[in-house]
Order: structure tokens, then C-alpha cells, then sequence
């Protein structure tokens, strides 16, 4: 029984350090993520794309990808066929999403002004950041009655609080946000998103096929400002850890960036899919 009980305690032991070294190393990626971010040199300067970098680092590896937020729809600005057509799209039955639609309508009504972000005695632009917010992050959306974890799960990834407009960046958002556009076609979907992969960095919107509908859901908006980070740290004994980071571009020298969240995801699926992409 001594025996037993000694060698579980390794076990454990063994287990905790493996999970330690791989949420070092999943942390690491995000330093890497904003670093190359922040690359003053457009040649060098990771893109926002999802497109996954892998790295051997520290005796292990480390996928990480940069998700624009401006590819997401924004529950602050977004019209609510948007986000009622991507509440559909991922699974959410008609009821809940017009429970869904009418309470962000109502909050949008009722939000009120609010004071610029100050950090000390200086206010921060923060791409993405609006003085009149109804929501501040995707996770408020739990509130909603009825809306379970699972529901809300397979909708975080697509929704933003960070972006420059309501409208659709077609050069970065994911196929799932592209399928959600109202009269979309899905083999022009597919289309533009091969093209993206063709192109890479010389990517510009003259590169792309056409989407011939939903044009007023879409717009060439800046890409960079706030990013998802989807960092995955595995070690050389196969545990592995997934960090999810937002981050933002201030343009000021005191403090070139912020992060909004920090958080390691209930369920690993998306981000092992955004970092395969």
C-alpha cells in the first residue's frame, strides 16, 4: 500500500510539473503573439489572419495564432439580422435567439455614457473601444436567461466588444462569420477564403472574389488593432495547455499595448482549430 501510494504521489507530481511547463510555454507564446504584433516593419509584423505560427521553444512546442477582432460581429455595433443570422448558424433555436436579439437591442437603447479609459492621468485610445457601450465583453452575454454554457461556447469565438465598426473585415473573418452574413453564398465563401490562403501577405482587397451579398455587413476596416491570441503550449511528454489572450494596440509609448482578457478556454476545440487553419 506504501508503495502504491508513493508511486501515485510521483504520478501527481510528475503531472502537475508537465502541466506547469505546458502553461509556461502556452504563455510564452502569447509574449511571442504581441511582440510580433507590435513588429514596427510591415515585412516581419504578424498578421492577424488565424493563420497558426509553430515554434519549438523551451524543450516543447508552442501554436499560436492571431485572431482579428474586426473579422468578428460586434455585439455592441453589429445589426442584429447579423447577429441573429450567426446566432442561427451555430445552432441556437429561434426562441432563444430572439431572446437573445431583443435584450441586446434593449441594453444598446439603454446604455449610457461612459468615461474615456484613463490609466494615472492619461486617457488611452484603444482601438476598438467605445465611449457607449452597451456590452464591455463577449462573456456579459451569459446573463441572457436560458442562454447555457454550451450555447454561449459555441458563440464566443465569433463575437467581439473590440471592433472598429459593425461591419465584417472579409480579409480576416473566419468561414463561420462569413457564413453568417444574411444571403451569403457559401461557394463564394469559399472562393474568397482560398484566396486568402493563396495570396497570404500580399493580400489586398482587389486579390479577393466578389461576395455578391451582404455588402452592407461588410467592410475593409483596419486589421491589427485588438487580437485574439490562441496560444497552445505542448511539452516533449505530450501534456499540453491552451492560453486565449485579447490584446489591443494603444499607439502610445508608455504603454504600446493592453490586455483585455486572459483566459484559458473551457473547451479546447476552437482554439485547436484556429491554430490548424
Amino acid at each position: 500500500m506504501l508503495l502504491a501510494d508513493t508511486r501515485n504521489d510521483a504520478l501527481l507530481v510528475r503531472n502537475n510539473l508537465e502541466t506547469a511547463r505546458a502553461s509556461a510555454l502556452a504563455e510564452a507564446g502569447v509574449a511571442l503573439a504581441i511582440t510580433g504584433l507590435l513588429d514596427p516593419s510591415p515585412d516581419t509584423r504578424w498578421q492577424p489572419d488565424g493563420q497558426p505560427h509553430q515554434i519549438p521553444y523551451g524543450g516543447g512546442t508552442i501554436a499560436v495564432a492571431l485572431v482579428d477582432e474586426n473579422g468578428k460581429v460586434d455585439l455592441n455595433l453589429s445589426p442584429l439580422e447579423l447577429l441573429d443570422s450567426l446566432f442561427a448558424t451555430r445552432g441556437i433555436d429561434a426562441d432563444l435567439r430572439a431572446q437573445l436579439v431583443a435584450e441586446i437591442d434593449r441594453r444598446r437603447k439603454t446604455s449610457t455614457q461612459s468615461s474615456p479609459l484613463t490609466l494615472g492621468r492619461i486617457q488611452v485610445p484603444i482601438a476598438g473601444l467605445s465611449s457607449r457601450n452597451a456590452f464591455y465583453s463577449v462573456e456579459d452575454l451569459r446573463s441572457v436567461p436560458g442562454l447555457t454554457r454550451a450555447d454561449f461556447e459555441r458563440l464566443r469565438p465569433f463575437l467581439t466588444v473590440f471592433s472598429q465598426s459593425g461591419r465584417i473585415n472579409p480579409l480576416t473573418a473566419p468561414r463561420e462569420v462569413l457564413l453568417a452574413i444574411p444571403g451569403i453564398n457559401p461557394v463564394e465563401v469559399q472562393a474568397l477564403l482560398e484566396a486568402r490562403t493563396n495570396f497570404g501577405t500580399n493580400l489586398n482587397p482587389a486579390s479577393l472574389p466578389p461576395l455578391t451579398a451582404g455588402q452592407q455587413y461588410i467592410g475593409f476596416v483596419g486589421s491589427g488593432g485588438t487580437a485574439t491570441v490562441i496560444s497552445t503550449g505542448t511539452t516533449a511528454g505530450g501534456a499540453s495547455f491552451t492560453r486565449e489572450a485579447i490584446v489591443g494596440v494603444t499607439n502610445t509609448p508608455l504603454q504600446p499595448y493592453r490586455i483585455f482578457e486572459w483566459r484559458q478556454p473551457i473547451d479546447g476545440g476552437y482554439a485547436a482549430e484556429a491554430v490548424q487553419r
